[in-house]
């Protein structure tokens, strides 16, 4: 998984770069095209993060007293 900063500098340098988002992503290290179309509508739409997602099999409650 990306962070913000991560996901800014891979669409900096895609923007840069000037190739499509389906070429940028078959060079080496690049997200998957359909991320980068994603990420790219998320900036321009200004949706923020998603939250972190829960771990599952972790309970959000005490113990039982013994």
């Amino acid at each position: 998984m990306y962070s913000k900063e991560e996901r800014e500098r891979i669409l900096a340098d895609l923007d840069a770069s000037g190739l499509p988002a389906a070429a940028f992503a078959k060079l080496l290290d690049n997200p998957a095209r359909r991320s980068l179309y994603e990420w790219h509508h998320q900036a321009e739409s200004g949706v923020p993060d998603a939250p972190a997602r829960e771990v599952r099999g972790r309970v959000g409650h005490r113990k039982h007293a013994a």
